[in-house]
């Protein structure tokens, strides 16, 4: 990535859980001429012939051979070229709810500010040892690394198959920065506790991507005695928005926080006004780490990157806002509280609400270790609720509709449990909600 940017050229990360088809679809999109991967990679996504049109960089190949008059190596030697700080650096996919990934524009600036940012507010040191767990096609992986290389301090490349994996890596290599989304806490926190390990070593434990349950949180709090712990909240399209101060995590932890250094974040109404403390609308953020836009899609930019009213056209930098597509509210304090998407709501038994609202319920109920709600078209055309549940030893399901029941609306209830050992996830380490939605059970 180093060698590319210093070559003035933009970096598109694949994650490794990509299939063939999407990567198809990140190439053709991106217009990409150069494939960094491996033989063997190369032979697993179906580019056996040359049918991607560019050129290939193996690189067990570069590494067997170490020769240096190769064509693919010589794309990453040479002479730096400069770069605008304003210029495209990188272009990261998201993998979306619905239709194929856009790619998220951004500027050498975005990652350089971004990174400045995050390891100002927590506290990075030469001395730590950054776990880099999440995958760098990510925007969250993506800043950890970058991170690491401002602050000069360690950055360990963890790829793991089960979550017993990760315990032991975090563990023997000396780790003291540990960031998960939180789906990954749950599968860390279970398999910490089954093998009766906690991290008195780790300083600062951060997670973002989704919502971490409070049940969660508490265990965080205990697997690791000695660290501050971050529950932030960003968005590909504008890299990080808030985070919440540590001091609070016990207090409010539903809570997201307050907006980082250098951005500003309001809840708006549909008409375009500020909403006041208590009142749900619609996540905007503003300020700086704002990125330049979508790839190849114009209108999906302007509809979701809108000019800001008080800045006049002719400022260069930061005269965008973002509108999240997340719901959430501001407490009298300023605190934000993220309640799930605006194509989350939906009406269930004559009542409207958000699937993160009865995510949030289960999620409460003793021997419930994580669980997604995905709405479902029934065979009488009325919407159902589904919940994919991972279970803990004891769990009944009669127990669970009986203490819902006694804490809730009829309608908050799910209509369908099913006890999955694990989730599908995306390329950046979240469930897959997609995959769930159209996966049968009975």
């Amino acid at each position: 990535m180093m060698a590319a940017w210093s070559l003035g050229m933009i970096v598109v990360p694949v994650s490794s859980r990509l299939r063939g088809p999407q990567v198809r679809h990140v190439l053709a999109d991106s217009r990409a001429s150069v494939l960094v991967t491996s033989t063997e990679y190369r032979r697993r996504m179906g580019f056996e012939t040359d049918d991607f049109g560019g050129l290939f960089c193996l690189i067990d190949e570069v590494i067997a051979t170490r020769n240096v008059s190769r064509p693919s190596v010589n794309l990453i030697s040479g002479p730096s070229y400069p770069t605008n700080a304003d210029d495209v650096s990188t272009l990261l996919y998201t993998s979306g709810s619905t239709g194929l990934p856009k790619g998220v524009v951004l500027s050498h600036r975005n990652l350089v500010e971004g990174a400045a940012v995050v390891s100002g507010y927590l506290g990075l040191k030469p001395s730590d040892c950054i776990a880099g767990v999440l995958p760098l096609s990510f925007d969250y992986g993506l800043n950890q690394l970058i991170s690491s290389i401002l602050v000069g301090c360690g950055y360990a490349a963890i790829d793991y198959f089960l979550p017993r994996d990760l315990v032991n890596a975090v563990t023997s290599l000396g780790v003291s920065v540990l960031g998960l989304v939180p789906h990954l806490w749950s599968q860390m926190i279970e398999a910490s506790l089954n093998a009766g390990i906690s991290y008195p070593e780790v300083r600062v434990v951060t997670s973002s991507g989704g919502h971490v349950h409070e049940k969660v949180s508490a265990q965080m709090a205990d697997l690791f005695p000695n660290a501050e712990i971050f529950l932030m909240y960003g968005l590909t399209e504008a890299f990080r928005s808030t985070f919440l101060d540590p001091r609070k995590v016990t207090l409010k932890p539903r809570s997201v926080g307050r907006a980082v250094p250098g951005v500003e974040i309001s809840v708006m109404d549909q008409n375009g006004g500020e909403c006041p403390p208590g009142e749900v609308g619609e996540i905007v953020h503003r300020g700086a780490l704002i990125s330049l836009g979508y790839w190849n899609s114009p209108k999906e930019t302007d509809d979701r990157f809108r000019r800001r009213p008080d800045v006049p056209p002719e400022v260069s930098r930061c005269p965008l806002e973002v509108w999240s597509g997340d719901l959430g509210y501001k407490d009298k304090e300023g605190d934000l509280f993220v309640l799930g998407r605006k194509d989350g709501l939906v009406k269930h038994k004559g009542f409207r609400l958000n699937v993160g609202e009865v995510e949030e319920l289960v999620a409460s109920c003793p021997s419930v270790l994580e669980c997604v709600v995905v709405p479902r078209e029934s065979q009488d055309l009325q919407t159902e609720l589904v919940c994919f549940l991972r279970v803990s030893d004891g769990f009944g399901r009669d127990e669970l509709v009986k203490l819902l029941r006694g804490s809730a609306p009829d309608y908050m209830i799910p209509d369908h449990f099913v006890v999955r050992e694990f989730f599908p996830e995306t390329s950046s380490g979240k469930v897959d909600r997609v995959a769930l939605g159209t996966s049968s059970f009975g």
